[in-house]
């Protein structure tokens, strides 16, 4: 399968700008993949993977800032937790 970024110069490919909005894919990897007959772009797996990782690493810093830790450091708080 192929891999190539879309509307990027030089690439060999261009998606109409439309399709492009429309989908959200400005800038994005995709895959290319031919099945019947029909030419077929998604996104790369790895680009929505990453994305729910660092949507979801955010929603932890989130709410780990609303968290007292009443003036103890992240490594007393380990090193109790071992006691």
């Amino acid at each position: 399968m192929s891999r190539i970024i879309v509307n990027t110069p030089g690439q060999g490919l261009t998606v109409p700008e439309e399709i492009v909005q429309a989908a959200g894919l400005t800038g994005e990897p995709v895959e290319i993949a031919i099945k019947d007959g029909g030419i077929f772009l998604h996104r790369s797996t790895s680009i929505d993977e990453a994305k729910v990782r660092a949507e979801a690493l955010e929603r932890i810093f989130e709410r780990s800032r609303k968290i007292p830790l009443h003036g103890l450091s992240i490594r007393e708080l380990i090193d109790e937790g071992r006691r």
